[in-house]
């Protein structure tokens, strides 16, 4: 099956915004594929009236739920806070989703545990950026912008006719962009990416692993019948089986032995950054579900309400 990818944007609490200022959608931040968040930057949502023809340069069509003017469900409350997830792909400062983020050398940037300094941004790394937007101008700011990784340890095994690094039990696929000539077994890489609906790694962005950063790995814990505990599609083992929270999604640090991650560390995670006021919420992803008698997709666990999903095909890629 093909994957799908969308970006979609809805309000925390209810409705989709539908505008907001130039600023915070600047051509400088147009996708290669002509997308630009012309919501509130690339939610492709446009205002009453016109005809929904697309979902911001993915190739498919819009997702659309319209809010009501600049506020939350018809409060008339001003949009102050922006949270995106997706991928840095321009700078300008940084390009995400459409929309135009600018940041300093004090904007805090997450590393799992560690903070690493604003230099640290790349092209290809997925992100997911808390912004305030400016009352007059629109901008948007980052205030904390938080490093997205599923996989980070040595490479196992390389098929170069796919594309394709074996990583702890876990497929990454290389997008032509990322040349697997870099690489080789036994090479500590950490991965930036998305899971798709298969699980694969769509790997955006690679850069060599530290011997000090640890084996890590993110992903929905599950367990087969008989068999061993998964963190994705990484056999993992812990001192206590039964308290691993199957059915979730964590950030898990160990140690990779060959066969298992032997767990050291598990944060559970939300794809929704910790969210401190009403806002935007624009995120990039892979649809996981289609739910045609409630009108929903999710998009990395992120439930949202669609208008029309006559253009959602399993065979088309977007």
């Amino acid at each position: 099956m093909k994957n799908n990818k969308f970006i979609c944007a809805l309000l925390l609490g209810g409705a989709l915004l539908w505008s907001l200022p130039a600023s915070a959608n600047s051509e400088i931040c147009r996708a290669p594929n002509g997308f630009l968040d012309e919501g509130i930057g690339g939610t492709g949502v446009k205002p009453q009236g016109d005809d929904d023809k697309g979902i911001g340069g993915t190739g498919g069509k819009r997702i659309v739920h319209r809010g009501e003017e600049d506020g939350i469900g018809g409060t008339g409350a001003p949009i102050t806070t922006a949270y995106i997830t997706g991928t840095i792909y321009a700078h300008g400062s940084i390009c995400v989703n459409g929309l135009r983020i600018t940041y300093d050398d004090k904007t805090p940037v997450r590393d799992g545990q560690a903070t690493l300094p604003a230099t640290s941004l790349q092209l290809g790394q997925v992100v997911q950026v808390v912004a305030h937007k400016d009352s007059k101008t629109g901008a948007l700011a980052a205030q904390s912008v938080t490093l997205l990784k599923p996989v980070e340890c040595e490479i196992e095994a390389i098929n170069r006719q796919k594309g394709t690094l074996r990583v702890m039990g876990e497929t990454v696929q290389l997008n032509g962009r990322i040349d697997i000539d870099r690489f080789h077994e036994d090479q500590g890489i950490s991965v930036s990416g998305m899971r798709n609906a298969d699980g694969v790694i769509e790997a955006s962005a690679i850069t060599e692993k530290t011997e000090e950063t640890p084996d890590r790995v993110v992903g929905l814990i599950r367990k087969d019948a008989q068999g061993p505990a998964f963190v994705g599609d990484t056999p993992s083992k812990a001192q206590d089986e039964h308290s691993l929270p199957f059915g979730k999604t964590a950030d898990v640090q160990g140690h990779w032995d060959g066969r298992a991650m032997k767990i050291i560390r598990l944060d559970h995670v939300s794809p929704y950054p910790t969210v401190t006021n009403s806002g935007y919420f624009s995120i990039e992803g892979y649809i996981e579900k289609i739910s045609e008698k409630d009108k929903m997709i999710r998009i990395n666990g992120v439930d949202a309400a669609v208008k029309n999903l006559n253009f959602i095909n399993e065979n088309e890629t977007v």
